[in-house]
């Protein structure tokens, strides 16, 4: 695509939401910034994963900085996440030169709807309960383990393994890895979904940086159109953590399952229609 004015005012546009959507939901952005890449602006599908990832960094320090105020980052999580998931992101960015890019698009599609479901139904499952006798009558839900109480060697050890995952599937498909952090550290280690968005950001800023070194070596980042959508993501970072201060844990749920499902349903369609 040929930069022009108007598109790269486009470009600054998506980056703003790219970034309150990283503020609010602690994915890095990649999610969408690789759609609107490949799908918007006609990168192929390597060139929208390498330039996503140069995105991430500065996109995910800036929502991490707009969010140190409110206390729901945990550091020490996050850097386990990802320094993990930096040894194997270079892994899955040599993949994604090796195979072919519909795999890839397809690939992320599956993950982000399959997350989306999960999202809504946990949604779903913490909806309030009318009456007390119908309290009464619901079946008992097993409460997930408290982020203070889980077992340390438990916590890492899990953290190992969930960031080793993240890397390669952030490296081969230019994702910053927070669509399946996010909803790991809360299914598998009960945090908060406010927790578990501000600690995703900390393993994003980290996992990203080798595969986007890779992506960089292998020649797959055009570089203008990540600098104009970093631009535009410092503008929503700001915006997405004012936004994230008004909104409730069971709401930014929901939210979050929505930007993932069409998302999803989107790149599949633009996959299979061509």
């Amino acid at each position: 695509m040929e930069l022009t004015i108007a598109s790269a005012l486009l470009m600054a546009l998506a980056g703003i939401l790219v970034g309150i959507l990283s503020a609010m939901f602690g994915i890095g952005g990649g999610i969408v910034m690789v759609p609107l890449l490949h799908i918007g602006f006609g990168l192929p599908a390597a060139a929208s994963s390498g330039t996503s990832l140069f995105a991430i960094l500065p996109t995910s320090i800036s929502g991490m900085v707009a969010r140190l105020h409110d206390g729901t980052i945990r550091f020490k999580v996050g850097i386990v996440v990802g320094i993990a998931g930096a040894c194997m992101s270079p892994v899955g960015a040599w993949v994604s030169d090796v195979v072919p890019g519909v795999y890839a698009m397809v690939l992320t599609a599956v993950f982000i709807i399959f997350t989306a479901y999960k999202m809504f139904k946990r949604v779903y499952d913490s909806r309030p309960v009318a009456t007390p006798a119908a309290q009464a009558q619901a079946p008992a839900r097993r409460a997930p383990l408290a982020y203070g109480v889980t077992p340390a060697p438990r916590l890492y050890a899990g953290c190992v393994g969930l960031g080793m995952v993240v890397g390669f599937l952030s490296g081969y498909l230019g994702l910053g890895g927070g669509f399946l952090i996010v909803p790991i550290l809360q299914w598998a280690f009960g945090f908060s979904m406010k927790q578990a968005t501000g600690t995703s950001l900390v393993s994003v800023a980290i996992l990203a940086i080798p595969a986007f070194v890779m992506h960089a070596l292998l020649g797959h980042v055009h570089w203008v159109f990540g600098i104009i959508m970093i631009l535009g993501a410092l503008v929503g970072t700001r915006l997405g953590a004012a936004i994230l201060r008004k909104v409730n844990d069971r709401l930014l749920t929901g939210l979050f399952g929505v930007v993932l499902v069409l998302s999803g349903i989107v790149m599949i369609v633009r996959e299979l229609v061509g």
